[in-house]
C-alpha cells in the first residue's frame, strides 16, 4: 500500500519495475520522477512505494554449519547451497521481505566467489519457486559473467526451484 503523496527528493520505487526513483514534484494523484538514468516521467501515485535503507548487519545470519542441507540436494555430489530464508536466519518472520531478498543475494554471491575461488564449473542454487524474483535477480547476475549459464535443476516432481549454474572459466 503506498502513501497519497510523497515528499519532494523522496526515493521510490514502482510497483512490477526495477530501479530506483527520485520524487520531483506532485500534482494530485500524480508523481514525476527521475529514474536512476536520468529520465522523468509522470507516475500513478497509487504504484509508488517509499523505499528506506537496509542494514544488512543488524540480521542476525545462521552460521554456516547450521544451514541444513535440502533433501533433494543428497541426491546430487554438486556443491549446492539452499537459498530458503528459514535456512540462512532464525525466525525469518520477523524481517521484512526485501531484507531476506538482499541477505539471499548476499549469500548467493559469497557463494559464487567462493565457487570462482575453487574453478568449480558447476555448483545447484535452490531458490525455491515462489514467484520468480530471486531466480530473476540470480539469472540477473549470471547473465552479467562471460562463459556462465544458468538452467533448471529440479529434482522433483513437485517443482521445487533449483537451478544448476555452470561456469567456463577459460571463456573467451
Amino acid at each position: 500500500m503506498s502513501n497519497s503523496s510523497f515528499e519532494i527528493g523522496t526515493k521510490v520505487s514502482l510497483l512490477n519495475e526495477v530501479g530506483e526513483y527520485l520524487v520531483l514534484k506532485q500534482e494530485g494523484l500524480k508523481v514525476f520522477l527521475r529514474d536512476e538514468h536520468g529520465f522523468e516521467n509522470w507516475h500513478d501515485v497509487k504504484l509508488l512505494v517509499g523505499r528506506r535503507e537496509i542494514r544488512l548487519e543488524e540480521i542476525e545470519e545462521k552460521k554456516e554449519d547450521e544451514q541444513p542441507v535440502s533433501a533433494i540436494l543428497k541426491k546430487t555430489d554438486l556443491p549446492s547451497i539452499d537459498l530458503h530464508a528459514e535456512n540462512l536466519v532464525d525466525l525469518p518472520a520477523k524481517y521484512e521481505k526485501h531484507q531476506l531478498f538482499e541477505l539471499q543475494l548476499q549469500h548467493f554471491r559469497r557463494f559464487m566467489h567462493r565457487m570462482e575461488s575453487l574453478k568449480n564449473p558447476r555448483f545447484i542454487v535452490v531458490h525455491g519457486v515462489g514467484n520468480g524474483t530471486l531466480q530473476g535477480a540470480i539469472r540477473e547476475i549470471i547473465n552479467g559473467i562471460p562463459g556462465a549459464s544458468m538452467e533448471d535443476a529440479n529434482f522433483s516432481a513437485n517443482g521445487v526451484g533449483a537451478s544448476l549454474i555452470i561456469r567456463r572459466y577459460n571463456w573467451r
